[in-house]
């Protein structure tokens, strides 16, 4: 026995559809699977453009912390570090873009040495430091510091704040860091 067959409209292949059929005054199954799908495909669409808008979102985010770096917070990491330099220290300004691998959000981090000077293969770690992540939001930045050189976890000094963007200049960068070398100077 054969099942009754339907052409769609542009098909030459007879469709198989047409033999489902359910309880008088019931919507036909397949009529209503071809609901289901075509919303799902109509959400499908309204989801792949509200991911598109969340990323666009999130490159301004990402734009707004950078500018912020260059312009405020970058300037004072780097006058500090000549100055541990210019008095036998040293430091290294580490930087992590958005998507690297052991950072997911964008960091901004001054790793201070009040003794030695910093290179590459200098355990960070082990030094005090101040570190800035953009936090996923429009407006803030999550600020911590740490010392694990007086042999403390690194994470002793944990979170100074979260500060809105709009409120970071250089100075109170430079005064966050005054008040980490007051504590390792006493």
């Amino acid at each position: 026995m054969s099942s009754p067959q339907t052409q769609f409209p542009g098909s030459e292949t007879p469709s198989r559809l047409d033999h489902f059929s359910g309880p008088a005054g019931a919507e036909d199954p397949i009529t209503e699977i071809d609901r289901l799908l075509a919303a799902a495909q109509h959400g499908d669409s309204r989801t792949a453009a509200a991911v598109a808008h969340d990323l666009e979102l999130r490159h301004e985010r990402i734009e707004r912390f950078a500018a912020v770096c260059a312009r405020e917070i970058r300037p004072a990491l780097e006058a500090v570090l000549q100055l541990l330099e210019r008095h036998g220290g040293g430091g290294v300004i580490d930087e992590h873009p958005v998507g690297h691998a052991a950072v997911p959000a964008r960091r901004l981090a001054l790793w201070m040495s009040l003794r030695a000077t910093m290179t590459d293969e200098t355990a960070p770690d082990a030094h005090p430091y101040l570190q800035f992540d953009a936090d996923g939001s429009d407006t803030d930045v999550v600020v911590s510091t740490g010392d694990s050189s007086r042999g403390a976890p690194a994470a002793a000094g944990g979170l100074i704040g979260v500060w809105p963007m709009s409120t970071i200049t250089s100075d109170l960068v430079t005064r966050a860091l005054l008040d980490i070398l007051r504590r390792l100077t006493i």
